[in-house]
This record gives C-alpha cells, sequence and structure tokens, in this order.
C-alpha cells in the first residue's frame, strides 16, 4: 500500500480506509500512536528489512477524533485512500479536506453531539436599484470565525451562486414561533454565577457544574436538549413547571420502569437527527437505514413499558409520551416493509449490510459463492488444529473483521506452536493474542473477499434506491426524536434526584407575584456529590414587604459563596458576592453600601448579599426589608473550626487572620498581621474614651471613623481648590459662584462627617 500512494507534504496524513477501519503509516502513524493511543506500542510492522513501515489502525471513532484535531486545531490538510476491490492493490484517493475546504468532512466534524455549529451559512438578498439588479450575499464560517459580505450587480456570477443551492433543501423547513416568555432570562453571569455549565476546567469530574450532574441521558437527542433547552432556556411559568414535576415525579416513584427505559430501551435508540441529515444528503448507508429499522421495532416495547404503568400521573404520561409515539410509529409502516424485503435481516446480526440475494438473480449466485466458501473456510480450522496440535474453538479459533477478512488466532501463551511450523504466517501479534493464516485460507479469504466486492457493487443500484426513499422519512423521525429526547432528558432528572446522598424534594410552586420563596434544608446540587464532602444544608426564606434583602457576613470560606449560589431561583434574583472589594476600604463600602441602599429601596427585589464589610449591617437599621444572617465559626484556643450554618443576626467578629492560618499562610506573616490588627483595636480603644465613639458597636464605630477619615480628605481638597483659585485676577461674583460650585460638589459626597460639621456650624450661627 505505501508504495503506490503518492509522497506526503509537511501538513498531509495520509489515511488508508479499508471498510470501517482505517490505517496511517510511516511517521504519520507514529504521530497518531502518540495523539490518540498516547503510546507508541500500538505501532506494527509491515514488511521486512528496508521495505519495513510503521502502521497504526484506527477504528472509525478514533478515527474521526484524530481528523477533528488534525483539521480544526492543527489547521492540516487530510487525505483518504479507498481500496477499490479487494484482493487487489488499487488505491485511490477518496476524500480530502483542508482547513479552508471541510465540505466532503462535514458529517464527521459537524455530525455529532454537538449540532450547535455547521458549515457555513449564506443569505442572498436580490433588489432593484435605478434599473440595475443588485445581489447582495452574506455568509457565516463558525469554523473559521469569518462574517462576510459583499454586493454586485446580477452577471454571470449570480449564476454560479445560483449553482450552490442543494434542491434537496427546498420543502423541508418550517417556522416556528418562539415565545420568550416561556423561559426565565438568564444572562452568562448568571450561567458562570450558578455553574450551570462546564467551564473547561473540571477534567473527569463531570459533577463540577449542574449540566454534568444532571445529564445521565442515554441518547445523543436527549444530551442536546439538556444542554440547550433544559439549562440554558429554563422553563418559566407554574402550568409547565408543574407538568414536568408530575412526569419526573412519575419516573421517580416508579423505579421499575426507570432502569428499563434508561438501562436497557434508551441506549438502543440511535440519534435520529443525525441519521436524518445523512438521509437529507445522500450520505447514509444500508446501516443506516437498518438502525432506523430496528428503532422503530422495539418501539413498541417502550410503548408497552409506558402504558404498564399506573401511577396518579399515568394520564400524562399517555399524552406526552405514549400517544405521540403511537402516532409517529404509524408513519413507519411502508418503512418497515421495504427494510424487510430488502435487507438481509440475518447477515445484519452479523454486522453486514447486505440486500436480500433474492432480490436479483445475479445476487443469488454469488451469495451461493459465498456460503460455499464460508463452509470451506470453516473446515480450515479443524484441519489448522489438527495440524498444531490444538483444540478447534478454545485454543485455537477462527474469527473475522472487515479490515483482514478470515484469519486464525491463538494466545500469546500458546504462540510457540508457530514457531517451528513453516505452513502458517503471521500476521501480527497484540495483547489479545497472535493472528496468523495459512495458503489455503489466504486463498479462501482473498476469493471470499472478492465476491463481497462484487456483491457489493452489485447491490448497489437497489441500496441507492433504498435510501432515497428512507429520505422522504425525514420528517417523522426528527419528531420521534422529539419525543425521545424529551423522555430521555426527564428521566435523566429522575434518576439524578433518586440516586443523590439525600433524595430531591418536589418543591411547591407558588402562583407568581405571590411573593414568598422558602428554602428548607437547602442543598448546593454540585458540591454535595464531591468526595469527602460532608454538605451542611441550610434555610432561606424571602418575603413580599417583609424579608426581601439579605446580607450575609463571616469568615472567608465559611460558605457564604456557597449558600448564595444554590437558591437561584426562577423569580428575579439579584446575587451580589464581595462588592467594592477590588478598590480602596472607601470607595468599596461607598459602593456597597449605595448599590444595597438603591436595591432595597427603588428595585425592591430579592437578594443575596454576601460581604465583609460588616458596617453594612446596619441598613438593616434603616430598611424594614433588610435582613441580617451570619456563617457561624467557632474559635478556641486559637483554633478556628468553620461550621457553614447560616444563622440570622451579624457575625460578631472578623476571622481573617484565622482563616490565614487555616491556609498556611508564613508564621511571621501571621505575627505580623496580629501585631497591626491589635494596633487598630488600640487606636478604637482610644477613640472610644476621647467619646467621639461611645455608645457604639464595632460595625457602627467603624463606620464613623471611615466617614471621618474620607470626610477630611473631601475637606482638603475643598480647601486645596479654594487656595487655587486666582483670587487677584477674578471679581467677587465669580468669586462667589466658584465657591457655590466647590460647595455643591462637597454636598454632592453626602458624607456624615461633613454634615455633622455643618450642621453645628448653622447652630453656631443660630445662637449668635
Amino acid at each position: 500500500m505505501s508504495h503506490t500512494q503518492p509522497c506526503q507534504t509537511s501538513s498531509l496524513e495520509v489515511v488508508a480506509n479499508i471498510n470501517e477501519y482505517y490505517t496511517v503509516h510511516g511517521s504519520d502513524a507514529t504521530f497518531a500512536a502518540k495523539e490518540v493511543f498516547k503510546t507508541t506500542g500500538v505501532i506494527k510492522y509491515l514488511g521486512s528489512g528496508a521495505n519495513k513501515v510503521e502502521s497504526v489502525s484506527l477504528s472509525k471513532m478514533n478515527f474521526e477524533s484524530l481528523v477533528k484535531d488534525l483539521l480544526l486545531i492543527r489547521k492540516y490538510r487530510v487525505e483518504v485512500y479507498q481500496n477499490r476491490s479487494a484482493g487487489r492493490n488499487e488505491w485511490v484517493l477518496a476524500y480530502k479536506a483542508s482547513p479552508g475546504n471541510l465540505t466532503q468532512f462535514e458529517e464527521i466534524l459537524f455530525g455529532h453531539n454537538d449540532m450547535s455549529t455547521s458549515a457555513s451559512v449564506i443569505a442572498v438578498k436580490y433588489v432593484s436599484d435605478g434599473g440595475q439588479r443588485l445581489v447582495g450575499v452574506g455568509f457565516c464560517d463558525p469554523t473559521l470565525r469569518e462574517l462576510g459580505v459583499c454586493e454586485f450587480v446580477d452577471n454571470d456570477q449570480f449564476s454560479n451562486l445560483e449553482l450552490l443551492g442543494d434542491e434537496s433543501n427546498f420543502g423541508q423547513f418550517k417556522l416556528k414561533t418562539f415565545d420568550l416568555s416561556q423561559y426565565m432570562k438568564l444572562d452568562s453571569a448568571a450561567v458562570r454565577a450558578l455553574n450551570l455549565l462546564p467551564t473547561g476546567l473540571e477534567g473527569v469530574n463531570k459533577s463540577m457544574s449542574v449540566l454534568g450532574l444532571l445529564n445521565k441521558c442515554k441518547t445523543a437527542q436527549g444530551q442536546r436538549l439538556l444542554a440547550q433547552c433544559g439549562l440554558k432556556q429554563t422553563l418559566n411559568g407554574k402550568k409547565n413547571l408543574e407538568e414536568r414535576l408530575n412526569a419526573v415525579e412519575s419516573f421517580v416513584d416508579d423505579t421499575e420502569l426507570r432502569q428499563l427505559l434508561q438501562d436497557e430501551h434508551l441506549k438502543r435508540i440511535p440519534d435520529f437527527q443525525r441519521l436524518s441529515k445523512k438521509l437529507q444528503r445522500k450520505k447514509a448507508t444500508l446501516q443506516d437505514c437498518y438502525r432506523v429499522y430496528q428503532a422503530i421495532d422495539f418501539m413498541p416495547e417502550i410503548i408497552d413499558a409506558l402504558n404498564r404503568y399506573d401511577g396518579n400521573h399515568s394520564s400524562l404520561l399517555k399524552e406526552l409520551f405514549v400517544k405521540p409515539l403511537q402516532e409517529h410509529l404509524m408513519d413507519f409502516g411502508k418503512f418497515q416493509e421495504m427494510i424487510e424485503t430488502t435487507v438481509d435481516l440475518q447477515q445484519a446480526l452479523n454486522q453486514e449490510y447486505l440486500i436480500r440475494a433474492d432480490f436479483d438473480e445475479n445476487l443469488t449466485a454469488l451469495r451461493s459463492k459465498m456460503d460455499t466458501l464460508e463452509r470451506d473456510i470453516e473446515a480450515q480450522l479443524g484441519k489448522a488444529a489438527t495440524s498444531l496440535g490444538l483444540e478447534a474453538g478454545k485454543t485455537i479459533k477462527l474469527e473475522s473483521n472487515n479490515m483482514l477478512g478470515y484469519f486464525f488466532r491463538v494466545t500469546r501463551k500458546d504462540e510457540k506452536v508457530l514457531r517451528n511450523s513453516t505452513k502458517f504466517t503471521t500476521i501480527d501479534t497484540n495483547k489479545n493474542g497472535v493472528r496468523f493464516t495459512n495458503s489455503t485460507l489466504k486463498s479462501l479469504n482473498d476469493e471470499h473477499l472478492t465476491s463481497k466486492e462484487d456483491y457489493s457493487e452489485t447491490q448497489k443500484a437497489v441500496v441507492t434506491e433504498v435510501i432515497n426513499i428512507a429520505a422522504g422519512y425525514v420528517e417523522p423521525m426528527l419528531s420521534l426524536n422529539e419525543v425521545t429526547a424529551q423522555l430521555d432528558v426527564l428521566i435523566s432528572f429522575a434518576q439524578v434526584s433518586s440516586s443523590a446522598p439525600v433524595s430531591y424534594v418536589r418543591p411547591k410552586i407558588l402562583e407568581k407575584g405571590t411573593g414568598v420563596i422558602k428554602v428548607v434544608q437547602g442543598r448546593h446540587p454540585c458540591l454535595e456529590v464531591q468526595d469527602d464532602v460532608a454538605f451542611i444544608p441550610n434555610d432561606i426564606t424571602f418575603e413580599r414587604d417583609k424579608q426581601m434583602f439579605h446580607i450575609i457576613t463571616g469568615p472567608n470560606m465559611g460558605g457564604k459563596s456557597t449558600f448564595i449560589r444554590q437558591n437561584g431561583t426562577e423569580n428575579s434574583l439579584i446575587i451580589i458576592d464581595e462588592l467594592g472589594r477590588g478598590t480602596s476600604t472607601y470607595d468599596g463600602f461607598g459602593l456597597a453600601w449605595g448599590i444595597s441602599d438603591f436595591i432595597a429601596r427603588k428595585v425592591r427585589g430579592y437578594c443575596l448579599f454576601a460581604t465583609h464589610f460588616h458596617e453594612l449591617t446596619a441598613l438593616a437599621d434603616e430598611i424594614v426589608t433588610v435582613n441580617n444572617l451570619h456563617v457561624t465559626a467557632l474559635t478556641s484556643d486559637g483554633q478556628l473550626t468553620l461550621l457553614y450554618r447560616v444563622k440570622p443576626g451579624v457575625c460578631d467578629q472578623s476571622f481573617g487572620i484565622q482563616v490565614a492560618e487555616l491556609a498556611h499562610f508564613p508564621l511571621k506573616v501571621i505575627n505580623n498581621a496580629k501585631v497591626k490588627a491589635a494596633e487598630l483595636e488600640d487606636y478604637q480603644s482610644i477613640a472610644a474614651s476621647d467619646g467621639c465613639m461611645e455608645g457604639l458597636d464595632e460595625p457602627a464605630a467603624k463606620r464613623k471613623r471611615m466617614a471621618k477619615e474620607k470626610g477630611e480628605s473631601i475637606i482638603e481638597r475643598f480647601v486645596s481648590k479654594v487656595k487655587g483659585l486666582p483670587w487677584d485676577s477674578i471679581s467677587d461674583e465669580e468669586a462667589w459662584e466658584k465657591m457655590q460650585e466647590f460647595k455643591t460638589e462637597v454636598a454632592a459626597e453626602q458624607n456624615p462627617f461633613i454634615e455633622e460639621i455643618l450642621s453645628r456650624g448653622q447652630m453656631l450661627s443660630t445662637v449668635q
């Protein structure tokens, strides 16, 4: 094979297709071994001496993974060669691709579970302007991330553009109304904060995101529906949610039904969306048609299982699944009849997808010849066993695959019987044993492969007709795809709920506008399933005009962020974590107070606010709907124990230094921090003894001290601006206007310290 293929260039991966297997050779084989298998142990050597060349075999799945890496990431060119006929070394270029031309590899690159991207999309607009006919064209290439536009006067280029039209697309599209009111609005920030989608950093731990946790789907269409609609487009509305919860409750209550559908039936359902796409593009095979037939054939088993359910919501399951499935199956009556009369179902059980031999006289003759050859080949097993002194079917076996055809195999332990035998030729050695052949088996095998090739050529016209007819069933296939996807997702929800460390409970959903959100013993679903985690549940209550704004204080690592993330709901819930920490203490606190005050007074939405600004807790004294919570911790003998329990009230102290000790900060840093903290406490004590903060608790005293320091800074700026005025060159009126301007700026700061000074000045003026 290597001698008949053209020379490779620097960025070209040459691949040979042998039925469902692929091989790469030479330096490309070494590259594939390292990238796909992460070891060079899979490399085999073909030929001997100077003609010896490296070779690696790839399954279809491995080949597709390699192609995606080569074309989309490494920007290589790929060529795939096929042998024209079995038994002869006639390799021809079958298809190729480069980063700028992916057309022939679209199905591999874009035809799997991730259907959110596809090949280039083009839009054309045709208008008349000033007696000329203008053609506007816009296109999007998601692979290259390019948007392109052009405009030209109608000419021969438009004729070329018309050639791009695909007649198979006509009549295949439909308009669908998309109602935004059905779904909750989630922006990218909310999706990230709630850990809804994977970030790419989870590794093998899929349960780090809500999608990874909930995805127990067994079908490709179910996984797509969960990702696209289950989380990104969360349902909104009591009726829709109650219907979904009723369906999930049915599968939670009936464990036998859930396990039967998930473990046996759903995993046998193919990706109808992908198959329909292949049929539309005339890229499907007889195997694809058979897979649809198989699914239709066992679909009544799913219907029977659902019909046997007699729980509280049996009528709902019948309406959602049984009735639609029965209706869609009726559309496939003629399809089943076509497959049964044209496809050799017996051979399909052996992964041989052929037209029935009695469909054509030539096929009958070829089938008879192949049957005779197969009997002769099977007879060779007994002869080989006798020659080698082994037991047929046990220590020596006759096997076959699409790449090699028929061959003998013995375990590596029995490999020694071949060493002194000149009758047998070793094909290769791997962990499963040694594969070998002899001259008689090789001759019979070559003849059998040639007959299979002739059979395939003879049936080609019939296969094409079968696929064309099957393409007419795309619409019911997509309808079936939608129903099975929904069934898969709801069963996945039920499975996750039932298998959680503590089973989930069904929420009681109130009408929109009721104004109450209450979570009892709430848990973060992702965190509670992690290894070595004993999750501490917490309660949270929101009530309109009573408890609407919760300020959560407590030590770092105490669970504030986890607490607010686990309580996201369908209502407009505002979640703020550590607002103001990216700037100075004064500005940060000012921002936190200003935004909190605005949300509580003006927006009046439900809000969870985690903060280290203890001064912010004073907002509860000014606004009745603001409530203080804190994460509990214990200190004893200088040790900090985080309890992760949220309780009412304000955290009575800061635990920053103790948390730093838990994080194993250097001892020198810890000691220095304690000294500085003690100095600040001494300053506060002195200030209190002077009477300026007498009777104030720690947060209020700190807030007053900060207001004083910031006020002094404002006064300094005011004095500096006044001194900077050119008094010798401005009139009294201009000076008065400037002073009023400076005064307005100072007043706009709304600083309590300055306001207190001004009020004292007014009182003194009144007394005088």
